[in-house]
């Protein structure tokens, strides 16, 4: 659109999620350039709804700004850690987005390891992690902070990717832990596995196919491999 967003339906422009995905399809790709650079700037001078907190109902700081889903609401992990992939691809990682946008995610970190969809205490009730937004954000806050401070999370996920048979799970499991360096040796296999329950549900959609072939491409995370992928094209 022309101010840089990518919205999921033209008529439904306040879902904008899905301009971190252009800006990581258009990269190094010079006739998508300038459309590349308008996202960017886009997605850089926009954040979800934040506020202060004058309550305990949740337990994460409202005021630490990221990305939401959908505009006009308030920022969640996967959106966030999205947009930071996005923008570390274009080569703007220092941009005071970013270090505000990795503060936000680490607030919403689990103090048992791992994320969700971006709670962490509700009603006075500690919530779980899921392996897919723990993957995201693993990946989003690859070569930003010292290792120490996501060992929980990163143990967490080398646990549970043992037993992930779907396709989202699984892939962005597989990248989370890619991106440190924690690929497992048998991720063909894992992957092999998950494909064979197809024969069970069905044949998977491209997007999850997709992330398979991605997760299963890639040693180093989902940047290293765009950003070799730009290099040999």
């Amino acid at each position: 659109m022309s101010d840089g967003r990518v919205p999921l339906k033209i008529d439904y422009p306040q879902a904008c999620w899905p301009t971190s995905l252009a800006i990581i399809a258009w990269h190094g790709k010079k006739q998508f350039r300038n459309n590349q650079a308008k996202a960017i700037d886009f997605m850089l001078n926009f954040s979800g709804l934040h506020w202060e907190q004058k309550d305990s109902l949740t337990g994460h700081d409202t005021i630490i700004k990221g990305w939401p889903w959908i505009e006009n609401t308030h920022s969640w992990v996967e959106p966030t850690s999205l947009a930071m992939i996005a923008i570390e691809i274009a080569y703007k990682s220092k941009h005071s987005r970013i270090k505000e946008a990795k503060k936000m995610l680490l607030n919403r970190q689990l103090t048992s390891g791992g994320w969700n969809y971006g709670n962490t205490i509700l009603f006075g009730q500690q919530l779980r992690p899921m392996p897919e937004s723990t993957g995201m954000a693993l990946s989003a806050l690859h070569k930003k902070i010292d290792k120490k401070f996501i060992n929980k999370s990163l143990e967490y996920l080398q646990y549970k990717i043992r037993y992930l048979k779907t396709p989202f799970s699984l892939g962005w499991g597989l990248l989370g832990l890619g991106a440190w360096g924690l690929t497992p040796a048998d991720k063909s296999s894992l992957i092999a596995r998950c494909l064979e329950q197809q024969e069970v549900f069905g044949t998977y959609n491209t997007l999850q196919q997709s992330l398979l072939l991605i997760a299963l491409a890639s040693e180093k995370g989902l940047v290293q491999l765009v950003r070799e992928n730009h290099n040999q094209t």
